[in-house]
């Protein structure tokens, strides 16, 4: 994760992190807390192979959870967060990532932390899920998991295999119809405040002004 990461003190990240997704949501934009739950401790790319967080559980509730835990306990709606792949043997031994996870996104986010908003897993592109699971088959676990939507960022042949293999998921009771609904709320929930939002013309993409601001962060 390395320069992606806002530091590693998990409560002053959690501060941050909270500020930062004040701002977006002012702009307009719908924030997202990633990569649930907790990326920052790994030495392995995700794009490459499943890492996995060795540590104790209660490890995982003093450090990688506490960002998580203080936007979600100080911050606003909507929120939404992303899943990694990434593997939490001290929280789930069956060798599913969190992303795929029904003990990590229902048991524990959901749960135990009461998160409602809206879940999305990473890329179910990134080889350890294409690897191991495939495209499709991801979706259904990570869809039946707790996650109520799925990211697949590069191809129009794997976003048709997940999509596909939803359908049949779902005609044949395999994704109940309960799990379906209840990430259809959450998806409209989000998609009705952005539609609230005043419009934001596209022209400040870019802009000096926004150019400025990046660079005075770089700075320090």
């Amino acid at each position: 994760i390395g320069e992606r990461a806002f530091g590693n003190n998990p409560t002053r990240v959690g501060q941050i992190i909270a500020s930062v997704a004040a701002g977006f949501q002012a702009g307009g934009v719908l924030p997202c807390l990633k990569h649930f739950p907790g990326q920052g401790a790994t030495d392995v790319d995700s794009h490459v192979s499943l890492p996995s967080l060795t540590v104790s559980a209660a490890k995982l509730w003093e450090r990688e959870m506490v960002p998580f835990r203080k936007v979600m306990d100080t911050h606003p709606r909507p929120l939404t967060v992303m899943a990694a792949h990434i593997l939490t043997p001290a929280l789930d031994r069956t060798g599913l990532p969190a992303s795929l996870n029904p003990t990590v996104l229902t048991g524990i986010l959901r749960r135990r932390m009461g998160f409602d908003g809206v879940v999305i897993t990473d890329d179910l592109e990134m080889d350890p899920i294409v690897k191991r699971w495939g495209v499709g088959p991801a979706a259904v676990r990570a869809i039946s998991g707790g996650a109520d939507m799925v990211l697949i960022c590069h191809t129009f042949a794997a976003q048709t295999a997940a999509r596909n293999a939803l359908l049949r998921a779902a005609r044949s009771g395999a994704l109940p119809a309960a799990r379906i609904d209840e990430a259809l709320r959450r998806i409209q929930a989000v998609k009705a405040w952005a539609a609230s939002r005043p419009a934001i013309p596209l022209s400040v993409l870019g802009s000096k002004e926004h150019q400025a601001v990046v660079r005075s962060i770089r700075q320090g």
